[in-house]
């Protein structure tokens, strides 16, 4: 018996006296590759072989086993994948295969630690916020704060090598301060000024000589035990309260200030964390951020925050101005667009709406929060405040509805109902009636139903003279506005008055409802090279969305370099219209003559226009273009010569330049052309050789110079002397 019960206790000695184990260190995502390089590090307070012993993560579907593959007489153990490098480690190695459970995780995984009997030894869930992701450091225990991990340098089978400095402070944020308290600004904590943080992260954070400022960047106020209630320590997802404690720098305003929180001092080499303005306080009232909203509320320095909700509001100011039953595309989409219900505050005081709901015809309900009211469930005197119908479909019916508005105790406030919709105009209460208008969120409705469609050519765009030639690209300014039709295309184009079209169609979309839309869009006119359309009055119209706006324009000639086959056969003498004679050099004292010949095979007569000029590029060095123009009348199957002069002003220099002669019928406004070279030359007429050109079909002389003109009427001059002489002689002979 004594052996039994002496057996017994050295058992239970044993077992009392097991090494205490756990996790220490995770290398979860090595910088490069993951493969054979992972590793988990374990401490033992005694050295003891730990084989068979299981580790699992969150996606295992059976543990693994640790296999001893190297056992030393020291405090650390590691786990490994099959392969890892080890040789340089002075610890106890256990491998459990390819892969340590399914592979560690990069972004989150759960590991779990079991002795041989299953018994859990120790588990953690780590996130790669966390650090230690891909940068060749790794996860490690910090012993001097109970649960906190954070990065550290890879020390497998060695202390780990940390700093506390070294965390993320971007999970902090400020979450309630008290600006006005009851006694004392600066008084001895927990009275006085104070400022809460809270830790959203899943572990603790030490925020030891982070700083606190007011709007002053000299004002701070450092985070210590002194400022605490003795601990800098922010536990996982808690609260800790900075308290003023008589700082003489640090001073928060009754009304309009800005509290920042700042890794250090001075504000210029430290990092922004987070900061709140505030406009106005009440004394012993705090501000608190409740979802993302700050709110006056109940002081609860530590803890959650409580709003400050008066007892009792007068809900009966509260009603329904405008409902969106059908608004344009999915009626579920998130806000702002999709379905919406607008209230109105009739009243003279703030009311809070948290916990308001509205209920439809089939007693769908919907309560409104600080994620469907957006801006905050706060609605002030005599303005709108929208709810948006936000996961829950089919909330507002197409045709017949009935909307209710209830307050958080379940009394009816306001009611309305409507009979049918139509897509993105929304149902307004206007001068206490209900009308379909365009939706107006957020502000006063609109007196004036929804307008129609309008399609307006507000200006065509054209040349200097108001006119376009064919072939021409013309700019033309819409004004459109669609209505409440499904139709979107829209069409541009010019047409004679017999609705035949004189140019391509330009053809775009309105895709949006009720807006106002000013576009400027190209048309291009035909080349008409044929000449199928005169020269005259046509249209533009616009057309689509069951409308039509027509306006006329001018168009006079043709753009010639559209028609080259056209240009062609100007350049051929088989026009009406000939040149007989024109000169290809010419002095600068020279009158210029242009013999043309027009030819009318007609039985009317006809009635021409000519004239020439002498140019340049733009300038003209024979004066006013049109300074020369004749008007000839051709009688029926006959033709008439004429000649055209032009004169060089005064100060052209040599050189060569161009000859244009043009001619129309005068009835007609598109006149034709003939181009040719002429050289212009100093100085006075030379004595040369007569220039003969024949027309082969004529033969006349169609060029003599001055000289040559000169000596025949001499030649002609003295024969006729002689002849008088002796005709005289011949008389007195007789005699």
């Amino acid at each position: 018996m004594k052996r039994t019960l002496l057996l017994l206790f050295f058992l239970m000695f044993l077992s009392f006296a097991r090494a205490e184990i756990y996790l220490n260190e995770i290398m979860y995502n090595p910088e490069g590759s993951d493969n054979n390089r992972e590793f988990i590090e374990l401490y033992l307070t005694e050295s003891e072989n730990i084989e068979n012993y299981t580790i699992e993560d969150s996606s295992t579907s059976a543990p693994d086993h640790l296999t001893l593959l190297q056992y030393r007489e020291s405090s650390f153990a590691l786990i490994v994948e099959e392969d890892f490098d080890y040789s340089s480690i002075n610890a106890s190695i256990y491998s459990v295969g390819a892969a340590i459970g399914n592979g560690l995780n990069n972004d989150r995984d759960t590991l779990i630690l079991k002795d041989r009997d299953g018994n859990i030894i120790e588990a953690i869930t780590y996130t790669n916020n966390w650090g230690g992701n891909n940068n060749g450091n790794t996860l490690c225990k910090i012993p001097e704060i109970t649960g906190l991990w954070q990065e550290c340098s890879s020390t497998p089978g060695l202390e780990n090598q940390y700093t506390l400095e070294l965390q993320n402070f971007s999970y902090l944020s400020i979450n309630e301060f008290l600006a006005d308290p009851i006694g004392e600004d600066d008084a001895d904590k927990p009275a006085g000024e104070w400022v809460e943080l809270y830790n959203a992260a899943d572990f603790p954070i030490d925020i030891q000589n982070l700083a606190l400022y007011d709007e002053n960047d000299d004002n701070e106020l450092y985070i210590t035990s002194t400022t605490t209630q003795g601990s800098t320590i922010i536990p996982e997802r808690g609260y800790l309260v900075i308290y003023r404690n008589g700082d003489s720098d640090f001073n928060l305003n009754d009304n309009d200030d800005t509290i920042r929180l700042y890794t250090g001092y001075p504000v210029e080499t430290r990092i922004l964390l987070d900061q709140v303005s505030y406009h106005n306080t009440e004394e012993n009232v705090s501000w608190s951020k409740i979802s993302d909203e700050w709110v006056q509320s109940i002081l609860t320095p530590g803890y959650e925050n409580i709003p400050l909700i008066p007892r009792y509001q007068d809900y009966s100011s509260i009603e329904i101005t405008e409902v969106m039953p059908d608004p344009q595309g999915n009626d579920d989409a998130p806000a702002p667009e999709g379905e919406w219900i607008e209230l109105f505050n009739n009243g003279n005081t703030v009311i809070d709406l948290r916990n308001m709901f509205l209920e439809d015809e089939a007693n769908h309900e919907l309560t409104i929060t600080t994620t469907n009211a957006m801006s905050g469930t706060q609605i002030s005197p005599q303005t709108y405040k929208v709810v948006y119908v936000i996961e829950l479909s089919g909330f507002l019916n197409n045709d017949y509805e009935e909307i209710r508005l209830y307050d958080p105790n379940n009394n009816l406030i306001d009611t309305i109902s409507y009979s049918s919709t139509e897509e993105s105009l929304s149902w307004s209460k206007v001068n206490e009636l209900w009308r379909q208008t365009l939706p107006t969120p957020n502000a006063e409705n609109y007196e004036e139903a929804a307008p129609n469609t309008v399609l307006n050519i507000e200006a065509i765009y054209l040349g200097r003279n108001n006119k376009a030639k064919f072939g021409e690209t013309i700019r033309v300014r819409l004004k459109v506005l669609r209505g409440n039709t499904t139709r979107e295309s829209i069409s541009l184009y010019a047409e004679d008055s017999s609705n035949r079209d004189i140019s391509k169609k330009t053809t775009f979309n309105i895709p949006e409802r009720f807006t106002n839309n000013t576009i400027t869009l190209p048309i291009q006119l035909i080349p008409n090279c044929n000449e199928n359309f005169k020269d005259g009055t046509y249209f533009i119209v616009l057309s689509g969305l069951q409308e039509e706006d027509k306006e006329e324009f001018e168009i006079e000639g043709i753009t010639e370099t559209l028609c080259p086959e056209r240009d062609e056969q100007i350049k051929t003498n088989s026009l009406p219209v000939n040149i007989i004679e024109i000169p290809h050099e010419i002095l600068m004292n020279e009158e210029i003559k242009i013999r043309v010949n027009l030819q009318n095979d007609a039985v009317t007569e006809q009635k021409w226009e000519l004239w020439s000029y002498i140019y340049k590029g733009p300038k003209s060095i024979s004066g006013e273009r049109t300074e020369n123009l004749q008007e000839v009348t051709v009688p029926p199957n006959s033709s008439i010569d004429t000649t055209l002069t032009n004169t060089i002003e005064e100060g052209t220099r040599e050189g060569e330049y161009k000859i244009k002669v043009k001619f129309k019928e005068k009835d007609k406004k598109t006149a034709k052309e003939i181009t040719q070279n002429i050289k212009v030359m100093a100085g006075e007429s030379p004595i040369k050789e007569q220039t003969v050109q024949e027309n082969t079909k004529t033969k006349n002389i169609l060029f003599s110079s001055p000289e040559q003109k000169a000596r025949s009427i001499g030649i002609y001059m003295l024969s006729l002397l002689l002849i008088i002489i002796i005709i005289q002689l011949v008389r007195k002979k007789d005699i």
